[in-house]
Parts: structure tokens; C-alpha cells; sequence
């Protein structure tokens, strides 16, 4: 029964006698020596087994059959703690040798080559990271999940913020003063907390010497030592604000001074389309009628520049207050005609909610109606409706203008809300313009504290659709 269970062992097994010659062993020890196979006999020495498996090779890097036979034995003497072996086939065996009482020796050997290969491509995978870890261009560093305290950082974190490793290991952020605004420390852990992981995060940091930086933080949780962990990644954004000022500012100065010239060149086109200087040869009306058609769209375009610096700096005022609906887009049908007019698309009002009000400026909203109906114009085909609604879904009310176009392609339909942007732009697209009316649209919405968003009829077309707040709205929504 007791060599049946031996037999049985998942792992090898072999017993030694007091002399150290072999006594038995198992088939699973055979199978791990199938090399000395013909030497695994009853009364053959330790010693013997081990000079055989040095001579036949079959234990990998050993360089003298002496000096290992000799370390074997050593080792069994004054073994406290496992062998591991690689074998020349590449597989790994640990070796467990254990006394008995009576002066015998118990052998277990036990095949670790998955445990190795797992471990070792760990250790490959750690070694990666710790050199994609110090070799990113982005910050990076690890906080312990409970104490919040720095467990590493990379050189490109302390380059940037001007620190050491020793002064910076073991403390919390706030400990070192990199906070400018401390209370977004405390929201951003709140959301790691939730959500496990966050992107886009934007913050600002005191460096060491005492510049303010902008940063944008992505960051996850990972385990390392047995213990959670937030991995922040950070993107240092200053030099990116301060490029974006500088052009903005340029934008703007450039607008300015282009925009008076600009308008009396358009007015005085206007004067002589019209007749004010007197009768013109035909040829003459249809250069003058380009040359019109021209400058008001640079008129547009400069106006569209203004007044997205005028929003993007803050500068723009939001005097807002109850405004009625259906009365707005009606008027904003009027007021917006001739654009539709010289696409060839009629503009409609088709339905309209009772009571429909909105908390919002008069002026900008009208501004929201002008470039909903001019962007839809331009899209639609000849003859053909751009329609305006004002509904109720959900509780909420809903503003739209829907044209008959020929739609947006799902994979565009996340940026047509972004600046210079449009799905066809190739130098032979059909419609011209500069991208810009619906980022003004978003810029106007989200400022009155509404949404918009955009999707396709059921049919051909678009619609574009916002969802203003009620005139009940928190008092800080009137900026």
C-alpha cells in the first residue's frame, strides 16, 4: 500500500538509506532522469547519481564534474532550503531533501518549469516597464492607494518639478506643496475612489521653485507589492496654454484690425450693387456681386474669430434671463431669410410648445438660431426645407433645426462640434466656410447652461437640436 502511494505522488520521490545509497524511488523521478535511467538500481550512492548526471549533462551550467559532485554533497549535508535546477532540456525541477530520524534521506523533486516561466515573464514584463517608466517624456508616478504617499516617480517627474527622489519617496503631494487649487487633490481621489480610473483631469502645480504649471492627469490602480496602488500619468500643458494664448491673442489682434476696413469694403459694395453710384454695365454688376458675395464672407468669418476669443477668454457677457421660444425662432426665421435665400431653402416653423421658455440672453440665443439655420442652409439642396421645432422630451424642452441634407457620417458626428471642422475637407468641397458656427453654437449652449447634441433623421438629413434650461435655472447660470 505504501509503495502504491508512492507510485500514486504527483511529484518525484526518492529514499535513501543511512549509507546514502538509494533504496526506491518513483516513476515520476525516472521520467524527470530518463538520461540515468539505467543507474536508478537499488544500493547505487548519492554520490554516483551525481557524477553520472554532471558526465551525461543532463543538469545545466555545470562546468567541472568534481566541483559539483562535491557541492551536491556538501549541500545535502547542511540543506535548510530547496534546489532549484535547471535541467538541460530546459525544464526547472526543485529539489526538497529532508532527514529522517533514523539517518535516512527523503527526496522530492517537483517540476516548477511553468511557476519559472511565469515568474520570469513577470520579471521581463517589470524590467519593460521600469525602463518605459523612466524613459517616458510624460511624468509618471505611483501613490500608495491608502496613505497617498509617493512609492516612485520617474526623471522626467522630478526634472520638471525640480525635486530629488529622496525628498520626494515617502510623502503625499500635499506634504510637498505641489497643489495650487488642494481641494481638486481631494476631488481627484474621490473619482479614482469611484470610477478605479480617470482621464483628462485638469490641474495646476507649484514646482519647486515655485513656477505654476498646467498639467492634465490620467490615472489608474494597480497592484504592486500586494498592495493597491494609483498609477498617475501627467502631461505637462503649459507650454501648450502658452502657445494657444499667444495665438489667440494674434487671432484676435488680427481680426480687429482686418474688421473696420473690411466692412466699409463691404458696405461700399453694397452701395454700388444697389445703385447708389449710378447705373453699371452688366459685366460690371456681376464682378461687383462676387466681389460682395466675397467680402461678407470674410465679414463672417472675422466676426465668427471674435467672437469665439470673446467666449474662450471670458470676456463675452451672459446677461441671462426668460426668454420665450417659440416667438425666437419664429423671428429668427425672418431675421435669417436672405441666408436661406441664397442657398434656395425655405425656412419653417414647425411646431412650437405653449409657454416654451428658456433661461438665457436674447442676443446670443438669436445668434444660436443664425448659425443653426445658416450651417443647415448650406447643407441642403435647392428647394427644400430647413425646419425649426420647439418640443418637450422628458420633461425638458427641445430647440431644433433639421435640414434634408445629405447628413454626417456616424464616425464624424463626436467633432462636428469642434473648431474648423467640417466631414468634407477636401479643396473641392461643395460647401465653403470655416467650421466655426457650430463650435460657437456649443460655446453659447454650454454657457447658458444648456446641451446640444446632433442626430440623423430617419431619412435623409440632420437634425441639431439644443436644450435650453428653464427660467427657474440657479442663479449662476446668469454670468
Amino acid at each position: 500500500m505504501l509503495r502504491d502511494a508512492i507510485e500514486g505522488f504527483p511529484s518525484g520521490f526518492v529514499l535513501f538509506d543511512h549509507d546514502d545509497r538509494l533504496i526506491l524511488c518513483n516513476q515520476r523521478h525516472r521520467e524527470y532522469y530518463t538520461e540515468i535511467s539505467d543507474i536508478l538500481v537499488p544500493g547505487v550512492s548519492f554520490g554516483e547519481l551525481a557524477r553520472v548526471v554532471s558526465q551525461r549533462n543532463i543538469v545545466a551550467g555545470i562546468e567541472s564534474t568534481d566541483a559539483y559532485v562535491a557541492r551536491r554533497l556538501r549541500r545535502r549535508r547542511h540543506a535548510t532550503e530547496p534546489l532549484e535546477q535547471q535541467m538541460s532540456n530546459g525544464r526547472w525541477v526543485l529539489v526538497n531533501e529532508q532527514g529522517t530520524r533514523d539517518g535516512r534521506m527523503v527526496v522530492v523533486r517537483t517540476d516548477i518549469t511553468q511557476v519559472k516561466r511565469a515568474f520570469n515573464a513577470l520579471n521581463e514584463s517589470e524590467e519593460r516597464f521600469f525602463k518605459v517608466f523612466q524613459a517616458s517624456p510624460a511624468m509618471i508616478g505611483i501613490v500608495d492607494a491608502e496613505s497617498y504617499r509617493y512609492y516612485d516617480v520617474n526623471e522626467t517627474w522630478l526634472g520638471i518639478l525640480g525635486y530629488s527622489r529622496d525628498e520626494v519617496i515617502g510623502r503625499t503631494s500635499l506634504e510637498l506643496g505641489l497643489w495650487v487649487d488642494p481641494s481638486l487633490r481631494h476631488e481627484l481621489m474621490e473619482l479614482l475612489a469611484e470610477r478605479g480610473r480617470i482621464s483628462g483631469f485638469s490641474m495646476q502645480f507649484r514646482a519647486r521653485n515655485g513656477n505654476v504649471l498646467d498639467f492634465v492627469i490620467s490615472a489608474e490602480m494597480v497592484e504592486l507589492d500586494g498592495r493597491p496602488h494609483y498609477l498617475f500619468v501627467t502631461e505637462d500643458e503649459s507650454e501648450r496654454k502658452r502657445i494657444d494664448r499667444l495665438k489667440n491673442v494674434f487671432i484676435a489682434t488680427v481680426s480687429h484690425e482686418i474688421r473696420t476696413p473690411l466692412t466699409s469694403i463691404s458696405g461700399s459694395l453694397a452701395l454700388l450693387t444697389g445703385g447708389a453710384a449710378g447705373d453699371v454695365s452688366e459685366d460690371a454688376q456681376r464682378l461687383l456681386s462676387i466681389a460682395r458675395t466675397n467680402s461678407d464672407r470674410l465679414v463672417r468669418l472675422v466676426n465668427d474669430i471674435l467672437d469665439l476669443e470673446e467666449i474662450e477668454s471670458g470676456e463675452m457677457i451672459f446677461r441671462n434671463q426668460p426668454v420665450e421660444l417659440n416667438s425666437t425662432a419664429e423671428s429668427a426665421l425672418t431675421v435669417n431669410q436672405a441666408c436661406g435665400d441664397q442657398y434656395g431653402v425655405r425656412f419653417k416653423f414647425t411646431h412650437g410648445e405653449p409657454g416654451a421658455t428658456a433661461h438665457a440672453y436674447r442676443g446670443h440665443l438669436d445668434q444660436v438660431f443664425a448659425n443653426l439655420l445658416c450651417n443647415a442652409a448650406k447643407f441642403s439642396p435647392r428647394d427644400s426645407d430647413v425646419e425649426i421645432s420647439v418640443s418637450r422630451r422628458n420633461g425638458r424642452i427641445r430647440t431644433a433645426v433639421t435640414d434634408q441634407g445629405p447628413g454626417i457620417p456616424e464616425e464624424f458626428r463626436s467633432q462636428i462640434f469642434e473648431k474648423f471642422t467640417q466631414a468634407d475637407t477636401s479643396d473641392s468641397r461643395r460647401v465653403k466656410g470655416t467650421g466655426l458656427g457650430l463650435n460657437i453654437v456649443k460655446q453659447i449652449v454650454e454657457q447658458m447652461g444648456s446641451t446640444v447634441g446632433c442626430e440623423p433623421n430617419s431619412a435623409t438629413g440632420t437634425t441639431i437640436f439644443f436644450q435650453p434650461p428653464n427660467p427657474t435655472a440657479p442663479e449662476h447660470l446668469a454670468k
